[in-house]
């Protein structure tokens, strides 16, 4: 049995060595920030054509029972020990969207007209309700200069709500990047998997996007709940990823579940706290936050500028 457990080991640091390619400042989340509006303010180095490049970040596991924290990456996970970890008290998630097709695989034109006129009257459920759809709207009003005319990156999408909101607030194009495969329908909303968005940033055809909206999405990569490979790092990879290809001046409009301490619920999600939030939003000038849907709402959703202009 211990044998058994060696080997696992070993091909848990295989992992680890692999995600690391290209990576950096961008793993090292012992990088230490300055005081800021909200968390300390990280300064990181990033290489984006090795973050771009390397394919392993965007695996995906094999099927079969999702995994449990591995013994040899509960230190990355945990940050050292400055992250809580937890675990889901039933079953672990197990759903495999990537590279296979998404939740809702086609997005037709009067889909996406139809919940943008409802986003506009306050009516959109979206993913998580009327209220938390409008603070969303809220947060694309405060960066409408970079939204209106802009071409848009949605990262994490099972379900074109975001989308549609944007389309309402007057974006001219909009790229969603998902690990299902989803066909669009809609002139201004096209989609891309991973491995079509490292394709498109090797061969230069990436565009430099004006902002990057993402909600309830980052804090899942890399747990395996999505039939992602494990990645200590996924999230960070994600949105550094992010800012290699937002222009200077751009806004990044983030949603993810926020509370005092940091904490992993395995495999469902991460909740940040300044430790973690410090290391999401590296390099990036913070500039406001909303006010959540409800006293009891789990996410918190960050207005953000990528400096340079």
């Amino acid at each position: 049995e211990e044998e058994e457990e060696e080997r696992k080991d070993l091909l848990h640091l295989l992992r680890i060595e692999e995600l690391l390619v290209g990576c950096g400042d961008v793993c090292d989340t012992d990088i230490q920030g300055v005081e800021s509006l909200f968390f300390p303010r990280l300064t990181k180095e990033v290489d984006c054509v090795g973050l771009w490049s390397n394919a392993a970040i965007d695996k995906s596991r094999p099927p079969g029972p999702a995994p449990e924290i591995p013994r040899v990456m509960r230190e990355h996970f945990s940050y050292g020990g400055r992250v809580s970890l937890g675990r889901r008290p039933h079953d672990l998630y197990n759903a495999h969207y990537l590279d296979a097709p998404a939740l809702v695989p086609v997005w037709t034109a009067e889909m996406v007209d139809g919940w943008a006129d409802m986003c506009g009257k306050g009516t959109l459920g979206g993913s998580y309700g009327e209220a938390e759809t409008e603070m969303l709207l809220q947060g694309l009003w405060r960066i409408r200069a970079s939204i209106r005319e802009g071409h848009v990156l949605v990262i994490g999408s099972e379900r074109p709500w975001i989308e549609a909101c944007l389309v309402h607030a007057g974006a001219r194009e909009i790229t969603t990047l998902e690990y299902g495969k989803i066909q669009s329908e809609h002139a201004k909303v096209r989609t891309m998997i991973p491995a079509e968005a490292r394709e498109a940033f090797a061969n230069g055809t990436m565009p430099s996007f004006d902002a990057v909206v993402s909600f309830s999405s980052v804090e899942h990569t890399g747990l395996g709940r999505y039939g992602d490979a494990l990645n200590p790092w996924g999230d960070l990879q994600t949105i550094a990823r992010a800012w290699c290809v937002t222009r200077a001046g751009g806004t990044m409009l983030l949603g993810v579940p926020s509370a005092g301490q940091d904490t992993l619920f395995w495999n469902a999600h991460r909740s940040y706290g300044s430790v973690m939030w410090s290391h999401l939003a590296a390099n990036w000038d913070q500039v406001s936050r909303l006010d959540r849907s409800a006293p009891d709402a789990d996410h918190l959703l960050l207005l953000f500028r990528k400096p340079g202009l």
